[in-house]
């Protein structure tokens, strides 16, 4: 490890201009070859400077060289990656996300490098993607249902609902608990009304 210089001295100097900071001239002393040196600031919560003699540059370059040899011959011995230095909740986010569909459903096709709004699961296979499609549509729900009355009903309530038939019967969420005292444990979802499908 370098060592540190030590500080022997610091003088104030008066500022630069009008309302300018103090300056301190700061003395230091190398504790490896004994050279003094000093340095004018306005800062004192800086770290110390190094000796700027050539001998100790070099000194301090080798004994940082043979730490980080030293960090990777036991990173070598071990077999263990070197640490990330900083990594986002997102990236960490990210990782754990597809590592989870990696191991649970087999997925490796995850898509990377994505844009704002892009998806990261995978396509589904075109037989899947039709059947999805299909049951959003209503002719899966009326197929599962048992025919095209249930279809028909569904496709009846949904052209009324954009003709503005059920927004009188709105309700305000807000007055939902003042109908009534709410006991522990019921559900906090009531019947108020039900409107029958035409």
């Amino acid at each position: 490890m370098a060592e540190q210089p030590e500080q022997i001295g610091m003088d104030t100097l008066p500022p630069d201009g009008y309302l300018q900071p103090k300056r301190y001239k700061i003395t230091y002393r190398c504790t490896r070859c004994g050279h003094e040196y000093s340095r004018i600031t306005t800062k004192l919560d800086r770290k110390d400077p190094p000796c700027p003699k050539m001998e100790c540059r070099v000194a301090r370059a080798v004994e940082e060289k043979a730490i980080a040899d030293e960090n990777l011959r036991q990173m070598l011995e071990e077999r263990r990656p070197p640490g990330q230095l900083i990594q986002s909740n997102a990236i960490k986010a990210v990782d754990a996300t597809a590592e989870i569909v990696m191991k649970d459903y087999g997925l490796t096709n995850l898509q990377d490098n994505l844009r704002h709004g892009d998806a990261a699961a995978p396509k589904l296979p075109p037989a899947q993607q039709r059947a999805a499609d299909a049951f959003f549509s209503g002719a899966e729900v009326a197929r599962q249902a048992g025919g095209s009355r249930l279809q028909s009903r569904v496709k009846a309530m949904g052209a009324q609902a954009i003709a503005g038939a059920f927004r009188s019967g709105a309700v305000n969420p807000a007055r939902i608990n003042a109908l009534g005292g709410v006991a522990p444990g019921t559900p906090p979802l009531r019947v108020i009304r039900t409107e029958k499908v035409r």
